[in-house]
């Protein structure tokens, strides 16, 4: 954490939890990122090889799953609509005068 010892002792104990919590959360992102990164170069290898009939993808190579859609009624689309329609019209009609 890089932190000199006058720093340390001026935090209080919530102050160097949350440094820790976004320490370990850095380190974290960043090892995600390397294993993407080996993961990535990997199934380029692999498929210039020639040898796998489906392509292999980096997320295949570290066991991700696609997020599953899941379909909506055509009630809650409506209800979608309408609320974009409410929330976006007040805005077209403050800038723009329709004539009519």
């Amino acid at each position: 954490m890089r932190l000199r010892p006058a720093e340390f002792w001026d935090l209080t104990p919530t102050e160097l939890g949350d440094l820790v919590d976004a320490f370990k959360w850095e380190e974290e992102r960043r090892d995600e990122a390397d294993y993407y990164r080996t993961a990535w170069l990997a199934s380029h290898l692999m498929n210039a090889s020639g040898n796998y009939r489906q392509t292999i993808t980096p997320d295949k190579l570290l066991g991700r799953k696609k997020a599953q859609s899941q379909p909506i009624t055509p009630e809650e689309r409506d209800k979608a609509m309408q609320e974009l329609l409410k929330k976006f019209n007040k805005k077209a009609e403050s800038r723009y005068r329709f004539p009519g």
